[in-house]
């Protein structure tokens, strides 16, 4: 695979990172990966949820015409604190195969099964949030049917609201505004109840009880596991996996151009698979040794400050 090797000299890919990859190999060749890996981030006492989103890769024109389109399906796990890694990864050609539900469900499968295999992992994940789309209501299903609540993307409730000829206030300000502990969070969410029923149309009620069920099966996950703990769901939301899954297709594209460009075997349709799913797995590696820096950085400066767990919260306080 002359392009792997050419990847390795553009990229200086470490031999350990080589053989990182060879052992994902099998998995390349069926056009995704699973970086159990990179959930160690959370393994520091931290809990996290799961996000999941579709991403475009501009058209690749030095590649055959069949070969044009691309996208990538990501799953990543972030904590609270926005700190957020993807865990998986498929790339396939709309040329080939479609990206839809039954991909998706397969990937929030894998990712689940990954974190099933460790207790502690299985006893910190809060959550999920993704787009309540048609491609994604079988995985939806699946994580409810396992114990993990999933929420709306506020993003795209916000839109659904805004086609339902409704601008959505009232759960954007729950989003941004509360600190949530074991004492305030069920009280929170009971006068965001009553504020939907005196605000809301009748018609639109139901979706957003919806929501707030799954907020409060989410902080019972949360305060299950840490009880005196106090969190913010400012970065409950798909926002941060937009930009880092925009900025690595945007990478892809690149480096899809250079490859097809150099690489005449790459016409191969299966061998353009694997191209394309081990560039996009070492570009992901690459940016989440950038994240990991920024991380560190931001957790040793003065920007993240933890709340005195015997501090009362705001709006406790009041």
């Amino acid at each position: 695979m002359d392009y792997i090797n050419s990847l390795a000299m553009n990229l200086n890919l470490t031999e350990s990172f080589l053989t990182w990859l060879k052992r994902r190999e099998a998995t390349l060749r069926e056009g995704f990966t699973i970086i159990e890996s990179n959930l160690q981030f959370v393994m520091v006492d931290e809990p996290f949820f799961l996000l999941f989103r579709e991403f475009h890769i501009k058209n690749v024109n030095s590649a055959p015409t069949h070969l044009r389109n691309w996208k990538i399906f990501a799953i990543a796990a972030s904590n609270f604190q926005g700190h957020l890694q993807i865990i998986y990864l498929r790339t396939a050609s709309s040329g080939m195969e479609k990206m839809g539900s039954a991909a998706i469900l397969q990937g929030v499968q894998l990712a689940i099964s990954s974190i099933r295999k460790n207790p502690e992992l299985t006893s910190k994940l809060a959550g999920a949030v993704a787009d309540k789309c048609a491609a994604n209501l079988e995985a939806i299903r699946y994580l409810q049917r396992n114990g993990v609540p999933v929420l709306y993307d506020l993003n795209h409730f916000c839109g659904t609201m805004l086609r339902l000829d409704h601008v959505d206030e009232i759960a954007t300000h729950l989003y941004n505004g509360p600190i949530f502990t074991k004492r305030n969070f069920a009280q929170i969410l009971l006068n965001f109840k009553r504020l939907v029923e005196g605000n809301v149309p009748s018609a639109l009620h139901d979706r957003y009880n919806e929501e707030r069920l799954a907020l409060e099966a989410l902080f019972r996950n949360l305060f299950n596991k840490f009880p005196t703990r106090s969190f913010s769901i400012w970065w409950v939301n798909s926002k941060h996996l937009e930009r880092v899954g925009a900025r690595l297709a945007d990478k892809v594209h690149i480096g899809a151009e250079d490859g097809f460009h150099k690489h005449p075997a790459l016409a191969d349709p299966n061998e353009a698979v694997v191209f394309m799913a081990t560039l996009t797995t070492v570009l992901s590696q690459i940016m989440h040794n950038d994240l990991m820096k920024s991380r560190i950085a931001l957790s040793e400066s003065l920007l993240q400050v933890p709340m005195d767990e015997d501090e009362p919260a705001m709006d406790e306080a009041n």
